[in-house]
């Protein structure tokens, strides 16, 4: 079987205010016509990239074909694939379902982090942050691909990139990217074939990234059963990989030696991703900076890690021109290190101890925590005040809380069980509320956070007929939403009597009598997000006409 590439991609640019955001949407969420509600614009690249299924694991070790193929889609739905040639390379047996030969599957994915910020590096380009949330997206998905039998870019249960991120918590997002592949067992070498894709490396070298995450999910018992992207059936393939990028709002990492996963040196170099917002930078191995000076802020810079061997930890502090503050670290392992030799201390002699009474211990009080959710523990909401539910320590004598960490700004609340508050801000996001409580002789308890994402913009999206039965209708949904992800949707033969049903990306209708078969049908729609945000009524036959505003195509990748 030939290697195959597939790569669905179109390229776009939004202008909002002064930001430029380039956007790359998948071709399997998305119609002859593209829409967007976002505050927050999404960059989802749908390059699948597919290996050949001949790792057989308890057989000789096969070698991979030297021929690949590449297919795009143009902006006029017009399809072409061609072949193209890439290094032949040995697949390698693996030793069971938690390891790949000496490498687990965590460190040949931490592995493709490192691969990926060198190839960054060759193009002159900043290294992106392995994040745990990106990572988490990604594995869960490549786990889904193998463990139900499809490649492709939507989930088995019908969701998207956008529900993927919001689920595994990356929030606050601007922008957003996936490369998949499958049958490559090693990190080198599905690095190369991505690299080999202009779709797939067009994401690698996207310098609005910042943040990266990878999974790997290895299946041993893989069947030639796996759903194509092109409606064929392929496989065995055994490794699914999945890589996520993106960049979140005010979150500006800093990367040591390009994400390597450890170093045998103390002498390192420092990537710090806040170029273009930062002013200032204050950098040191402690947590608390208290030996950081303010300097001017740099993108690289040289350093030095704690002396010894272990988990060494830098920490970073970034200033803006309007004196907004951000923190970030980072960690590597420190191996080879030869501790220097501790000398003999010179005994002095000891003076007679003089008596002195014993001081009486100061005792330490360890006030209670308390504890505080927001609208009852909801993860989204589109209002900018919000219940409060408090859980307060007899202790307290006065309460205090902010949307600052710092309280600088603070408001004083009474001492009940709820409160409503007001979140600061008008753009969409999230929001963290922050309380602390005092005793009656001044003593501060420690602080309770809650966080919220607030989601101010309505989803998106068409129905179109897919099918008609007379008496049932097969329609085909797709939704968009950029925070808080699409929930719900109404149908109905009326603009005014409408059913609420979860979302799908595929209902069978049953039209209502005297509607069955009564000519060419017409279903009007809505869609509400989890935040509560509900979209405009749409037509099916008009679902152009119905959108407020849309993607505008500039150029498409090739």
């Amino acid at each position: 079987m030939p290697l195959k590439v597939r790569c669905n991609h179109r390229e776009y640019r939004q202008r909002r205010s002064d930001t430029v955001i380039r956007s790359l949407i998948p071709q399997n969420e998305r119609s002859s016509s593209c829409w967007t509600g976002m505050m927050v614009s999404l960059a989802l690249a749908a390059w699948l990239l597919l290996a050949p299924a001949t790792a057989l694991l308890t057989q000789a070790a096969p070698t991979l074909p030297a021929q690949a193929w590449l297919s795009y889609l143009s902006d006029g739905g017009e399809t072409a694939a061609e072949p193209a040639a890439r290094p032949a390379t040995t697949v390698h047996s693996a030793a069971g379902a938690g390891s790949t030969g000496s490498s687990t599957v965590e460190e040949m994915a931490a592995q493709v982090a490192y691969l990926v910020n060198q190839e960054r590096a060759q193009a002159g380009l900043a290294p992106v942050k392995l994040d745990a949330s990106l990572s988490s997206a990604a594995l869960a998905h490549s786990r889904d691909m193998a463990e139900n039998n499809f490649f492709g870019h939507t989930s088995s249960n019908g969701s998207s990139l956008v529900n993927r991120l919001i689920s595994a918590g990356y929030v606050n997002w601007t922008t957003g990217g996936e490369n998949i592949a499958a049958g490559y067992p090693t990190a080198e070498e599905v690095v190369a074939a991505w690299m080999s894709s202009p779709g797939h490396r067009a994401n690698i070298l996207n310098a609005n990234y910042r943040e990266i995450g990878v999974g790997l999910h290895y299946q041993p018992d893989d069947q030639a059963t796996v759903r194509l992207p092109d409606g064929s059936v392929g496989g065995p393939y055994f490794y699914y990989w999945t890589q996520d990028f993106g960049a979140r709002y005010n979150v500006y990492p800093v990367v040591i030696g390009g994400e390597a996963l450890s170093t045998a040196t103390s002498q390192v170099t420092l990537a710090l991703l806040g170029q273009g917002w930062a002013q200032q930078m204050q950098v040191s191995n402690r947590s608390d900076l208290a030996d950081a000076a303010w300097e001017s802020f740099k993108a690289t810079k040289a350093w030095t890690l704690l002396p010894g061997n272990g988990v060494r930890t830098v920490y970073i502090k970034l200033r803006n021109a309007y004196g907004q503050e951000v923190l970030s670290s980072d960690a590597i392992v420190v191996t080879g290190q030869t501790e220097p030799p501790t000398p003999s201390p010179t005994p002095s002699p000891t003076p007679s101890p003089t008596p002195s009474p014993t001081p009486s211990p100061t005792p330490v009080v360890n006030l209670p925590a308390m504890k505080v959710t927001i609208n009852n523990g909801a993860r989204f909401t589109n209002q900018t005040v919000v219940g409060l539910d408090l859980e307060i320590p007899a202790a307290a004598q006065k309460l205090e809380a902010s949307n600052r960490a710092d309280f600088s700004t603070l408001q004083r609340l009474s001492l009940q069980s709820q409160a409503s508050w007001q979140l600061e801000g008008v753009q969409s996001g999230e929001r963290t509320v922050y309380v602390r409580y005092r005793t009656a002789s001044g003593a501060t308890g420690p602080i309770a956070t809650a966080s919220i994402v607030y989601d101010a913009d309505p989803p998106t999206g068409r129905v179109t007929i897919a099918a008609n039965g007379g008496w049932a209708l097969l329609l085909n949904v797709q939704a968009w939403d950029a925070l808080s992800g699409v929930a719900a949707m109404a149908l109905g033969v009326s603009a005014d009597n409408l059913t609420w049903q979860p979302y799908a990306t595929t209902v069978k209708y049953v039209m209502p009598p005297g509607y069955q078969g009564a000519g060419e049908p017409v279903v009007f729609y809505r869609f509400r997000d989890q935040a509560g945000n509900e979209s405009p009524v749409y037509r099916s036959d008009a679902p152009t006409a119905a959108a407020q505003r849309s993607f505008v195509p500039l150029a498409t990748g090739r």
